[in-house]
């Protein structure tokens, strides 16, 4: 087996709004650290290469993200479902065109500035993979998890309602999942690492990666310089706590970093065997669409917000003459061997998909990993739904979404892992 990690710059050369909070009122004012994609190629013994991207950034799109697998498929022949492609969800990075744009107050000229820094991403992320591809060299692969304990659940229940709290018996999922990439004479390639937490510790006007970005940059520091990758976890319902400054960012950066680092081989096993891979398609459905007369009414409000997602969906009904009712999903399913089985959902996840996914396919040598390829809504379990709060609704105004999902919504997704999965382990088996 042979892999490669590769990593370019994507920090913005000027002043830009960062993405994530309503609350920014003006753009950046300096970089605290570099933001990077990183990605790492793996070439299998059957000559098949597939490639895992991490980004600096609050998500992609599924525009993005089209853009890119078209070219890496162009260029390097890497087929879709082999190319996973995932953000750090930081808080303190630049917006992106077509993510959350709803939702922040920008002047014209920081709407031009987004939309010339989302078109130079491609790019800079197929450079990424390119570099990785350039610095293929036989490795082994190691799997393990270890445990960081700064996740907190934060739908709080009130008399008034869920709010955005603290929560500590709610779910959560502390794990660390780690693959360690390691060349043949034992040193340290690089580690590709998860932890299931909103990356959302600071509201500083410096961008930076937040504790993700800290995490990176500790490995990436360590003994031989090895790219460090982070990959968000299902954490749409999860906050660091506590939270609100660069130190404890920095602070949780370092536990992670610990983590990742401490495990040893007692706590690793060695991931042999091809990489199998599926992917599939769900139509999502969403219920409450609004009516021309209820959208004109919502031009009217108050609300910034209200009134952008309202004048979008008008525009929308005259283009098309009707509004979309579902959104297609992206499911992938990678499975390294029999001893590592990863599965990849768009969106932002709440943590009830991971636990149940864990459960059913074995928490040992499972890894679920959210914000891939789509950022464009969170994603509800059907018990979240049904309580509404924030992840379960609320937060459909800000990602432009009028309505809610169908209460299938769920089970259809898990549906199409177990497909995937299906798939994938089949093809191991024979």
């Amino acid at each position: 087996m042979r892999a490669g990690f590769g990593s370019c710059s994507i920090t913005p050369a000027e002043s830009i709004w960062m993405g994530g909070y309503i609350a920014r009122v003006k753009p950046s004012m300096g970089v605290l650290h570099d933001l990077r994609a990183r990605a790492l190629m793996i070439e299998d013994d059957s000559g098949q290469a597939s490639v895992i991207v991490s980004t600096d950034l609050l998500g992609l799109t599924r525009h993005l993200s089209d853009q890119v697998a078209a070219a890496a498929f162009q260029r390097f022949g890497i087929p879709r479902e082999r190319l996973l492609l995932t953000s750090s969800h930081t808080h303190s990075g630049p917006v992106i065109e077509g993510c959350l744009m709803d939702m922040y107050d920008m002047p014209p000229e920081q709407i031009d500035r987004v939309r010339a820094f989302t078109a130079q991403l491609p790019e800079k992320i197929l450079s990424a993979i390119d570099s990785a591809r350039n610095h293929l060299e036989d490795c082994r692969l190691l799997f393990g998890a270890g445990n960081a304990s700064f996740a907190m659940n934060r739908r709080e229940y009130t008399a008034d309602g869920i709010i955005n709290g603290v929560n500590p018996i709610g779910p959560r999922d502390e794990s660390v999942p780690v693959l360690r990439v390691e060349r043949l004479d034992g040193s340290l390639a690089g580690v590709v690492f998860g932890y299931a937490c909103h990356n959302t510790t600071t509201m500083s006007y410096l961008l930076n990666g937040d504790y993700a970005g800290f995490a990176e940059m500790d490995v990436e520091a360590s003994k031989g310089n090895p790219v460090g990758m982070f990959v968000m976890g299902c954490g749409a319902d999860i906050n660091p706590i506590p939270r609100g400054t660069l130190e404890q960012a920095q602070h949780y950066g370092s536990l992670l970093s610990h983590v990742v680092l401490s495990l040893g081989n007692g706590d690793l096993v060695p991931v042999h065997g091809n990489v199998r891979t599926a992917r599939r398609e769900v139509s999502l459905s969403l219920a409450g669409l609004p009516t021309r007369d209820q959208l004109l009414e919502e031009t009217r409000s108050d609300n910034f917000v209200v009134r952008r997602r309202a004048q979008r969906l008008l525009d929308q009904l005259e283009r098309q003459g009707r509004l979309e009712d579902h959104h297609s999903y992206p499911v992938q399913v990678w499975s390294f061997g029999k001893g590592l089985l990863v599965i990849a959902l768009a969106g932002e996840v709440v943590v009830d998909y991971s636990l149940r996914l864990k459960h059913e396919f074995g928490s040992a040598n499972t890894w679920v990993i959210g914000y891939a390829e789509d950022v464009f809504a969170y994603i509800p379990s059907i018990r979240i739904l049904r309580e509404g709060g924030y992840e379960g609704g609320e937060s459909m105004l800000y990602y432009g979404i009028h309505g809610s999902w169908q209460p299938q919504v769920e089970e259809l997704i898990l549906e199409a892992v177990r497909e995937a999965v299906h798939e994938v382990l089949s093809r191991t088996a024979s």
